[in-house]
């Protein structure tokens, strides 16, 4: 806001050149010259106010001043007038900017990311109804995608995890930024297979999550440091004679960046893989939903039945205590509070999670994957079908009882070369479970043949 003070003394010159090469109508000589007058005295009157003793020295009565000649209410019309014409004539001696404070910033909303109402159903036994009434509230609840996300580290129930997937594809639907859009090969591949699409859309999204993983670290490492760490079942092979990988071999998936895409499993084979793991076809659509079957009974049970002690003396103590610890870990580094005693396991094998890992595989490869690539994962969340694919691309060195050193393959992909690598892929898959290694690469490369070569 701007305040001009006016010197008087140019403000009646200028009312006095106005009203004497002003319109000869003497009306308006009339009215200008009182208005000069007027507002002459009014700016003396000003001053006095200001300066003590200003008047007296001058010998002006401003008592009369006052009285005879500042303009009345009825003059506003004409002071208006006047006022714009002395903007245009007379300068501004001195300005004054008036200084606004800074506006306050409102309080933000604190946002709901769900983890109250979460610990209330993870610190719930699995069979109580109390916790299945919580968790459909949770699903119902859920909107952002964050709530959504979230509710698949706790809610584990087969069909509320089913409104979950829902849910996320509607928001994949609508445009969300973090969500992009199916291809409209990759939707029609999955429905006409019988996939819903967001199970599909996640394993695309986790693969190129992976993808990027890799190639950072690939970046940073260089390619013979990298393969040295990451896959040292390939230096190992590269010196034997009879197997199928030479030297030359792993030169050249050290000096090509792109070299790592061949680590990894493609989406197709992905899909189907979790699909018999943790998938189920749920009404109304009858579409395979994956991540959603992840057992129905606390996992320490399901783990003491498949490894009696009588027949495999300390495994299922080993399993239980890899569990433990990975429900502290996560308690400790996050926000959910989780109890070995109300986790689910699968009652074939008492593995656990979103793809169904063994409990000490899963500590291995996160704990692995926390020293190389800076990255933790949770068993429960989608965020674990990022750990799936790096876990079949990883070839780790062990020794055996008697000190011989073993190797476990990881998966590679055919090489530009045109080199078979099956043997390769077979053997990473049969580490994650023999019975589905078949069945898995043939799905791997059907979706090779019928979407990516097309």
């Amino acid at each position: 806001m701007h305040i001009l003070y006016t010197n008087p003394m140019i403000l009646s010159m200028s009312i006095n050149n106005q009203e004497s090469e002003g319109p000869k109508d003497p009306g308006k000589r009339l009215t200008l010259k009182r208005i000069g007058k007027a507002a002459a005295a009014f700016g003396i009157a000003y001053i006095a106010s200001k300066i003590p003793g200003a008047l007296v020295n001058s010998g002006t009565n401003t008592a009369q001043a006052s009285q005879a000649d500042i303009p009345t209410a009825n003059q506003n019309q004409s002071n208006q007038l006047i006022q714009s014409d002395i903007s245009q004539t007379a300068p501004a001696i001195k300005e004054i900017t008036k200084i606004d404070p800074p506006p306050q910033n409102e309080p933000k909303e604190e946002i709901d990311h769900g983890f109250n109402r979460l610990n209330e159903i993870l610190a719930l036994p699995l069979t109580s109804e109390i916790r299945l009434q919580k968790e459909a509230e949770y699903v119902e609840w859920a909107e952002s995608l964050e709530q959504i996300d979230n509710g698949f580290l706790g809610v584990f129930d087969t069909n509320l995890r089913g409104k979950l997937l829902d849910k996320r594809f509607s928001l994949r639907e609508k445009g969300h930024p973090n969500l992009p859009q199916l291809t409209g090969e990759n939707r029609v591949w999955a429905e006409n297979n019988r996939f819903h699409p967001e199970s599909f859309a996640v394993c695309i999204d986790s693969y190129n999550e992976a993808k990027e993983i890799l190639h950072r670290k690939f970046e940073k490492l260089r390619g013979e440091q990298f393969y040295e760490i990451f896959r040292p079942d390939l230096a190992a092979l590269s010196k034997q004679e009879d197997s199928g990988f030479s030297k030359v071999d792993l030169v050249d998936l050290q000096t090509r960046e792109n070299s790592v895409d061949e680590l990894l499993m493609n989406p197709g084979g992905m899909l189907y893989l979790i699909n018999r793991e943790t998938g189920m076809g749920l009404s109304p659509r009858g579409l395979r939903y994956l991540f959603v079957h992840i057992g129905n009974e606390p996992a320490k049970n399901a783990l003491l039945r498949t490894y009696p002690e009588s027949r495999e003396p300390g495994k299922a103590k080993g399993l239980i205590t890899a569990l433990e610890n990975i429900c502290q870990k996560l308690s400790a580094g996050g926000p959910l509070k989780y109890r070995a005693d109300n986790v689910p396991g699968s009652s074939l094998s008492g593995d656990i999670g979103s793809y169904q890992a063994l409990t000490e595989t899963f500590q291995r490869e996160n704990k692995f994957s926390e020293t190389f690539f800076n990255r933790s994962f949770n068993p429960f969340g989608l965020e674990a079908v990022v750990l799936a694919y790096l876990f079949l691309a990883h070839g780790w060195a062990w020794k055996t009882p008697a000190g011989k050193q073993q190797y476990q393959i990881g998966y590679l992909k055919d090489s530009i070369d045109g080199k078979d690598r099956s043997t390769f892929r077979k053997d990473a898959l049969i580490k994650w479970n023999e019975t589905l290694a078949k069945e898995t690469l043939e799905w791997a490369e059907k979706y090779y043949k019928e979407v990516i070569l097309k």
